[in-house]
């Protein structure tokens, strides 16, 4: 496959390529029936606006984890993979902060007026706090994904694109071989792994209410918009394919597209509720269950790149509109 190409691949098991919203689509959904979001020196405290509360930290993890992984007694290509993962690593702070966006409501239901441009019934606004974790500025690159699996199974193939055309089990087998060879040297109780729901939203947001981590809000639903331009690949500026990673704006921790160019899978389950998690739910209605991805992707309209837009995608999706991005979370 030539890199850029925009040719649709045939339909493979598994793989939802953006089709037309219809009942049931489960990549860019129609919305059907979640999410939850722990380490670092202790912080000092700042307030961001009514909505957002965030700790400001000093703590330099990954450049801690990175002289921990030089000094081991790892082979030298394990520790070349080791440290092209962590050197990218982020701090993310402590905090609390409403999820989701505001909707119409009352009178100005009816006469259209108000809540945020593309608001979802599923974005419901939800109060949760988030413990400090870290996150890659970058959603993970061809180059890691292939250093660590061997494989690389994007269609747009180019070393600094995200992965894409990655089920949600695969993106987990990817973590799940990183804790393998940093087995004993992440602090306690912490491991290689997706980021839940809530805290890939806290991340996205850095501390902003607004559609856009870059403090604005969408003016359309659609259509090519400058507000977006800044901050993502989306369809009217991406040339239907994904691009190289950092290539935008990033927000105010750092993070860069975390609006556009690929979906990134969560960890969480997709419930429509936001923080509405059944106390219990047997294992098979859990397998069946789709998992969340967020972001949009260099495919789609502008209303589904905003921080708050939910995907939900069944766990074997395979799509060059998906990817994800590597975080280090709590084994709770």
């Amino acid at each position: 496959m030539v890199e850029g190409s925009s040719q649709e691949p045939p339909l493979v098991k598994g793989s939802l390529l953006e089709p037309p919203l219809v009942k049931d689509s489960c990549l860019e959904p129609p919305l059907v029936k979640g999410g939850r979001g722990d380490f670092l020196t202790k912080p000092e405290y700042t307030t961001k606006s009514k909505n957002f509360i965030t700790m400001s930290t000093q703590s330099k993890t990954a450049e801690q984890l990175i002289a921990k992984v030089k000094s081991s007694s790892l082979k030298e290509e394990e520790k070349a993979v080791l440290v092209m993962a962590l050197e990218s690593m982020v701090d993310i702070p402590e905090g609390h902060y409403v999820m989701g966006s505001a909707g119409r409501v009352g009178l100005w239901a009816l006469l259209g007026i108000g809540g945020e441009v593309g608001h979802q019934p599923d974005e419901g606004e939800y109060q949760t706090d988030v413990k400090p974790f870290c996150i890659s500025k970058y959603a993970v690159t061809q180059a890691l994904y292939q250093a660590v699996t061997g494989e690389n199974p994007s269609r747009h193939t180019n070393a600094q694109y995200p992965v894409t055309n990655v089920s949600w089990g695969q993106a987990v087998a990817f973590c799940e071989k990183l804790n393998e060879m940093a087995d004993g040297l992440l602090p306690d109780g912490m491991r290689f792994g997706l980021p839940t729901e809530e805290q890939w939203e806290y991340a996205c947001r850095a501390g902003t209410t607004t559609a856009l981590n870059n403090g604005k809000n969408l003016t359309a639903k659609k259509g090519s918009l400058p507000e977006l331009d800044e901050v993502a690949w989306y369809e009217k500026n991406s040339e239907e394919h994904p691009h190289q990673v950092g290539q935008k704006k990033p927000n105010d921790w750092g993070l860069y597209d975390m609006h556009g160019n690929v979906w990134e899978w969560c960890s969480s389950m997709y419930y429509f509720d936001l923080g509405d998690i059944p106390e219990e739910e047997s294992e098979k209605d859990k397998a069946l269950r789709r998992k969340c991805a967020r972001g949009g992707s260099w495919h789609s309209r502008p209303s589904r790149c905003r921080s708050a837009q939910r995907g939900n995608f069944y766990a074997d999706t395979r799509s060059d509109r998906i990817g994800f991005r590597l975080a280090i979370i709590s084994n709770g």
